[in-house]
């Protein structure tokens, strides 16, 4: 398919300008990661669709082409909305197969990350729209969630961590997105870093 336009430059332009380019952005959607966030997440305050900027575009183009990513940035520039939330949805639209842990500071971190992509799975019509596969599966609960996908896969599609409680080794994982992980409570001291990395 070819593309005469940025699908996340422009993706609101054209929405305005008519909804006849709504199906031909679901598609792009799919195989664009960018459009599939510009349409599917939401901004807290108000509610709006996201208009992602220059460095969370390569944040994007990053994390497709590298098997492991570092990213350090200010507080509230988008991480944990794009690669904690968006990416994880988008990889189980593309394959509910996969299996996805969320490693934050603490399990109350890391819960309210499992809680938002629950609220998108369960009442995103975009992400509907988008993946309409993508639905709710038999387990559900505030640190682990499973997908509609295949019987046979025993660890959850998405689950929650942090290092004050939980034991990630033995999970059978696809992928590990480790999202402010360190705070000041478990860099204090040296026997608090050393607990952070066991």
């Amino acid at each position: 398919m070819t593309v005469a336009f940025h699908p996340t430059t422009d993706l609101h332009p054209l929405l305005s300008a008519s909804q006849l380019a709504y199906p031909s952005l679901l598609n792009i959607a799919r195989v664009d990661f960018p459009t599939f966030c510009a349409l599917v997440l939401r901004d807290e305050e108000k509610g709006n669709q996201i208009v992602l900027q220059d460095f969370q575009l390569e944040w994007c183009d990053v994390i497709e082409r590298q098997r492991q990513v570092v990213l350090w940035t200010h507080p509230d520039a988008g991480k944990t909305s794009i690669l904690s939330i968006g990416y994880p949805l988008w990889i189980l639209g593309n394959d509910p197969r996969k299996r996805i842990a969320i490693l934050s500071a603490t399990q109350n971190a890391a819960k309210k990350v499992i809680r938002t992509i629950q609220g998108l799975i369960t009442n995103s019509h975009a992400l509907w729209d988008i993946f309409p596969n993508l639905k709710r599966g038999s387990f559900w609960t505030d640190t682990a969630i499973e997908v509609k996908r295949p019987v046979g896969i025993k660890d959850p599609s998405v689950q929650a961590y942090s290092p004050e409680g939980g034991n990630i080794q033995g999970a059978r994982l696809d992928g590990l997105i480790v999202d402010d992980v360190l705070n000041e409570l478990n860099t204090r001291t040296r026997y608090q870093r050393e607990k952070v990395e066991a």
